[in-house]
C-alpha cells in the first residue's frame, strides 16, 4: 500500500471506531498476562501485587481499613456545614490521630484555599477532573491526550490555585465512575499517577463483601469483575487499582435474584433508604455493610464466612447531606461515632486512600 492509501485506511479505522463507540488506545500496548507470583514478589510489595491476592499480614493482626471519599468541588457550605464537624478531631484512629479523607476535587466552584487547609490537616487531595462533562460517552471514548487534559490538568491547578505540589495529587476518579480503559490507564501511567478509584466490583462485594479484593497493581491481568465498560486490557506496572466494593441498599427485594436483600450501589449516595427515612436507618444500613466487611457473613448454606478483612469506602458526593437530607449525615456521624469507638473496634483506621494503599 502507498503512504496515502495506508493514511486512508487509518482515517476509516478511527471514523467506524467512532461511530460504533469504540475505544481503541491511542498507542500500542502491552496487553496484561496471568501473575507471575515470583517476578512480582522480587519487585517488592510497595511496587507489585497480583489482582485476587490478599496481603501477607496474617488475619489476627489486619488492621480494617475505612475511606470515606467526597466527590467534585471543595465548597465552602460543605466544609461549614459537613466537613468541619467530621474533621475537627472529635473523631480519631488508634493513634489519637484526627480521621483523613481523599477528595477528588473538579474545578468549578471549588475553595482552593480549604483545598489547602485540608491538604495541611492530612487530606489527600486527588484529581476527578477539570470539566466533569454529564456525557458519559464523551470519558467512554475520551483519547490519552483527553483524559491528560482532564486529570493532569486539574492537578496542575489544584497545584497552582492550591499551593499544593503537585506531584502530591497522585490519585484520580473517572465522573460517574465512567472509566476509560486503556486511554485512562494508560495517560495515568505516563503522568505518574499512583492509583486510580473508579472501578466498582460487584462480584467481590455486595452481599459477598466479606471476600472483598484488596488493591492490587496493574503489571498483570485483573480478576475484578467489569460493570462499567470499558476495563484495562493491558499491563501498566506499578500502577494501582483501588476496587470500589458495591454497597446493599435498603430497598429490599429489588433484586430478583436475591428477594430478601437490598440492591447494590457503588457511591453511598445511590444507595436507596426506602421505608424510615432517619439517621438511625441510615445508620443500620452502614454498619450491615460494615459489620460484613469487618467480621464476616453468612453463605447461602447457612455456614458463617470470615471476613478478609480488604480495605472498604464509604464513596460519596457531599449533595447527599445538604437540605431536607440532613438525616444523611445525621447516621454517617451514628455511624462514625460506632466504628471510632477503640474499646469495640481497636483496629479501624480511616485514612485517605493513598495512605491506605
Amino acid at each position: 500500500l502507498s503512504a496515502m492509501e495506508k493514511k486512508r485506511l487509518i482515517l476509516l479505522a478511527a471514523a467506524l471506531a467512532s461511530l460504533f463507540g469504540v475505544v481503541i488506545s491511542d498507542e500500542e500496548c502491552t496487553p496484561a498476562t496471568k501473575c507471575d507470583q515470583a517476578a512480582c514478589e522480587a519487585l517488592g510489595p510497595e511496587n507489585c501485587h497480583c489482582s485476587g491476592n490478599e496481603t501477607s499480614i496474617p488475619i489476627a493482626d489486619r488492621p480494617m481499613i475505612v475511606y470515606l471519599t467526597f466527590d467534585d468541588a471543595f465548597t465552602a457550605i460543605a466544609e461549614s456545614q459537613f466537613y468541619h464537624g467530621l474533621f475537627d478531631g472529635s473523631y480519631t484512629n488508634p493513634n489519637e490521630c484526627s480521621i483523613r479523607a481523599t477528595h477528588f476535587v473538579t474545578q468549578s466552584y471549588t475553595d482552593y484555599s480549604l483545598v489547602n487547609r485540608y491538604w495541611h490537616l492530612g487530606h489527600e487531595m486527588a484529581a476527578h477532573s477539570i470539566t466533569h462533562r454529564n456525557d458519559v460517552k464523551y470519558w467512554e471514548n475520551l483519547s490519552v491526550d483527553g483524559w491528560k487534559d482532564e486529570m493532569v490538568g486539574m492537578r496542575k491547578m489544584i497545584g497552582q490555585f492550591a499551593s499544593i505540589d503537585p506531584c502530591q495529587v497522585t490519585g484520580s476518579r473517572a465522573p460517574f465512575l465512567q472509566g476509560g480503559g486503556d486511554n485512562m490507564f494508560q495517560m495515568l501511567a505516563e503522568n505518574s499517577f499512583l492509583y486510580d478509584c473508579s472501578w466498582p466490583t460487584r462480584a467481590y462485594g455486595y452481599i459477598d463483601a466479606e471476600m472483598g479484593l484488596y488493591p492490587y497493581t496493574l503489571d498483570y491481568s485483573s480478576v475484578q469483575d467489569c460493570p462499567i465498560k470499558p476495563c484495562p486490557e493491558c499491563a501498566y506496572p506499578g500502577l494501582w487499582v483501588q476496587p470500589m466494593t458495591d454497597l446493599e441498599d435498603e430497598w429490599i427485594g429489588s433484586n430478583p435474584s436475591c428477594p430478601t436483600c437490598g440492591n447494590l450501589c457503588s457511591m453511598l449516595d445511590g444507595c436507596v433508604i426506602m421505608g424510615d427515612q432517619t439517621k438511625e436507618h441510615v445508620y443500620d444500613m452502614l454498619m450491615k455493610n460494615f459489620e460484613r466487611v469487618y467480621s464476616g457473613d453468612t453463605d447461602d448454606f447457612g455456614d458463617f464466612q470470615p471476613s478478609n478483612r480488604a480495605p472498604w469506602g464509604l464513596y460519596m458526593h457531599a449533595a447527599w447531606f445538604f437540605g431536607e437530607q440532613i438525616w444523611h449525615y445525621e447516621g454517617y456521624k451514628m455511624f462514625l461515632d460506632e466504628i471510632t469507638d477503640k474499646e469495640k473496634y481497636p483496629d479501624v483506621w480511616i485514612v485517605p486512600i493513598n495512605a491506605g494503599l
